[in-house]
């Protein structure tokens, strides 16, 4: 793996990718204005540079419509995108949207494929799971293809959002097995202080092996309330 990345800190927002080579396939939007935050989380399949292309031409795209509201026809269109930058390569791109009301709290869930969303309760730490309802972006044609169901749920000012591509479920340890989503879990309660993705990303690199064939990391965690920089 490359270098460690920063974490990206902005506002209610801390994100972190860690490409597994010198380009990944992962990356994180984030539109912030006084009346609500939107979070994206994609992962083109694979790590290699034609997971890099995918990513980079979608990207901006996505970063520009985001702002549109969001609906199923959206997701659609964006589906559509994906198929044809990968039509010849069989790829496919795992998205997930968190979009919060700053002023109702209600939150929009968004998942087509990526590993389930945990919003970490408060109080008692109870974790909530949204898993994938859909489909990944251009895994299929259209008349074969499902779109992930728009959830609403609602995050409370002291509660945290948690957000991850499958390289982090998928992380290999020293001892061959995998980092798991139990453990991603026991983080999210664990987690505290003005940046919770920090330790929660401490935890995750110090099990990753240096010498394991491992895939690109993204973590993203929404907060009810403002983070502290």
């Amino acid at each position: 793996m490359i270098a460690d990345q920063p974490i990206q800190h902005t506002d209610c927002v801390e994100a972190w990718t860690r490409p597994a080579g010198k380009r990944g396939g992962d990356f994180i939007i984030r539109d912030i204005n006084d009346e609500k935050v939107t979070v994206v989380l994609a992962d083109a399949a694979g790590h290699d540079d034609e997971a890099a292309r995918i990513a980079a031409n979608l990207r901006p795209i996505i970063t520009r419509q985001i702002r549109f509201p969001i609906a199923r026809s959206l997701i659609k269109h964006w589906h559509h995108r994906v198929q044809e930058e990968a039509r010849e390569t069989f790829r496919f791109m795992c998205l997930t949207i968190l979009q919060l009301n700053r002023f109702t709290r209600e939150l929009t869930v968004i998942n087509a494929g990526n590993p389930d969303v945990i919003i970490r309760r408060s109080p008692g730490l109870r974790l909530d799971r949204f898993a994938s309802t859909g489909m990944p972006l251009g895994i299929v044609d259209d008349d074969e293809w499902r779109c992930p169901v728009i959830q609403r749920t609602y995050l409370g000012s002291h509660e945290l959002a948690f957000c991850f591509s499958d390289g982090v479920t998928d992380c290999v340890g020293a001892d061959g097995n995998r980092y798991g989503f139990r453990r991603v879990c026991r983080a999210a309660r664990k987690v505290e202080g003005s940046s919770p993705l920090r330790s929660m990303r401490r935890g995750l690199l110090q099990f990753a092996s240096p010498t394991a064939h491992q895939d690109d990391l993204s973590l993203l965690i929404l907060a009810g309330d403002r983070l502290v920089a």
